[in-house]
């Protein structure tokens, strides 16, 4: 496998087979009925120095999974902005009862 293959899998897999996820190199890609719902990136236990490298490989990942699926940093915000903004309005629709 690529250092950028992402494996797909179920959630139930995900579930059951947790160990070798947790303890594998693979980065996963969790599905449900076939739409993703997260992903799953493992880092091995370290330093602080290769704990920050860890996650500077994760990083990378993650941008080269985005670029492949055409979602930009601009996206994720805005969708972030937009999800806020609904809980916002949900949170004053509760407190007006």
């Amino acid at each position: 496998m690529d250092k950028h293959d992402i494996e797909k899998i179920g959630v139930r897999e995900f579930r059951s087979e947790l160990p070798k996820y947790i303890y594998g190199e693979t980065p996963v890609e969790v599905l449900r009925h076939g739409h993703t719902v997260g992903f799953y990136f493992p880092v091995k236990q370290g330093s602080k120095s290769a704990d920050i490298a860890a996650l500077q490989a994760v990083a990378a990942q993650f941008e080269y999974l985005l670029s492949q699926k055409g979602i930009s940093e601009d996206d994720i915000v805005r969708e972030f902005r937009q999800m806020c903004e609904a809980d916002r309005a949900n949170q004053r629709k509760d407190l007006d009862g």
